[in-house]
């Protein structure tokens, strides 16, 4: 249930001990190849055989891999990463954030004064404040299902920051002016 960051350009082996001394395995799949790359939740299959070999990523991410090495099948999934901005729930802005390596996400927007934000990937992550917490600080700690963030107090530019654990489970944020 842990995400992996992992980077474009690196080759990756798949084996069947953590340790490389199981069997070695080889998929001609590249993971993270989709057509739908900005979805929310974006996931496919893939296959692989016996024999040794490398696999590749399609671009920097922190995926979700899964194996069944009797089937010789597996999945992979990732989250996109949407800056939810908002005082009327209807017209909300959804900013879609630049994946960094490793595990964070980032953009720069204009954010209005008094408005609601919250870190998501409709609709099963949603990145804010814990119960009791303060929800008007510009960085801090946040959790899965926690509330709204309303830290903005003057309207302009600014950079957000977003790291989250191997689990999507907790993160860290900053906002930052531009």
């Amino acid at each position: 249930s842990e995400y992996l960051p992992l980077r474009a350009g690196m080759s990756y082996s798949l084996n069947s001990a953590q340790d490389g001394s199981g069997t070695s395995y080889f998929t001609s799949n590249i993971i993270g190849a989709t057509d739908s790359p900005d979805g929310d939740s974006v996931a496919s299959g893939i296959s692989f055989v016996e024999g040794e070999g490398e696999f590749n990523v399609d671009h920097d991410q922190a995926y979700k891999l899964s194996f069944n090495f009797a089937t010789g099948s597996g999945s992979w999934q990732y989250y996109n990463i949407k800056l939810f901005h908002w005082q009327n729930w209807e017209d909300r802005n959804e900013f879609l954030m630049t994946y960094v390596h490793p595990m964070q996400f980032t953009t720069t927007q204009n954010l209005e004064a008094g408005y609601n934000l919250k870190f998501n990937s409709p609709w099963d992550v949603q990145f804010g404040t814990p119960d009791g917490g303060d929800n008007s600080l510009m960085s801090g700690a946040l959790i899965n299902g926690g509330g709204d963030l309303n830290p903005i107090t003057q309207s302009g530019s600014y950079e957000a920051n977003l790291t989250v654990d191997a689990t999507y489970t907790n993160a860290t944020f900053e906002f930052v002016a531009q």
